[in-house]
């Protein structure tokens, strides 16, 4: 795992140039700290980056949590389907308009809960839905529209979101250790 600095102010922290965190600090403003907070998955950046005001105590909190409890994200037969498939199934049977068909049923427990990352990017991830599934092993598959764009996805071995973002949350509380919010 390694952490490098691509242009001035911008940190990426990647593991084997899969799956990166690319973030930065744009203000704080009455405790509120300021940012922006994109994926990077293979060459493809997932969130946007000319968003600067994500909440990043938000998305701190989000990862937070991700790390520290953790979710059953392996259903049989899920992580080898088709990514189209996978993502009308966990997307479309939770999310408004979402899906190829008019039913909205959801296919396993806490679908949303269990397999949806979206929350993780706050304001930058608007026009994504960001999924991850594992199979048995816990190789970890990532499937995302940007947009109404095409369905993307990539597999990663076990573990390696989970520790680029521990790396990030590292990264972020010692660049910005206890910060507290002061305004609404």
């Amino acid at each position: 795992m390694s952490c490098r600095w691509l242009t001035p102010g911008m940190k990426t922290v990647d593991d084997k140039a899969l799956f990166a965190v690319e973030w930065d600090l744009t203000a704080t403003v009455d405790g509120w700290v300021f940012g922006v907070f994109t994926f990077l998955i293979g060459d493809v950046c997932v969130g946007d980056p000319e968003d600067t005001s994500v909440d990043m105590l938000g998305v701190a909190r989000w990862v937070r949590d991700f790390l520290s409890v953790p979710r059953n994200r392996f259903e049989e037969g899920l992580f080898a389907m088709p990514a189209e498939r996978v993502y009308a199934l966990l997307a479309g049977s939770v999310l408004a308009g979402g899906g190829d068909s008019g039913a909205h049923v959801e296919p396993y427990e806490n679908t949303f809960a269990r397999f949806h990352l979206s929350h993780l990017g706050m304001s930058s991830f608007d026009a994504v839905t960001l999924l991850l599934v594992k199979d048995e092993n816990g190789a970890e598959r990532c499937i995302w529209q940007i947009g109404s764009g095409p369905v993307s996805d990539a597999c990663f071995p076990p573990s390696t979101l989970e520790s680029v973002l521990a790396e990030f949350l590292h990264a972020f509380e010692m660049r910005c250790p206890n910060p507290t919010r002061t305004g609404a």
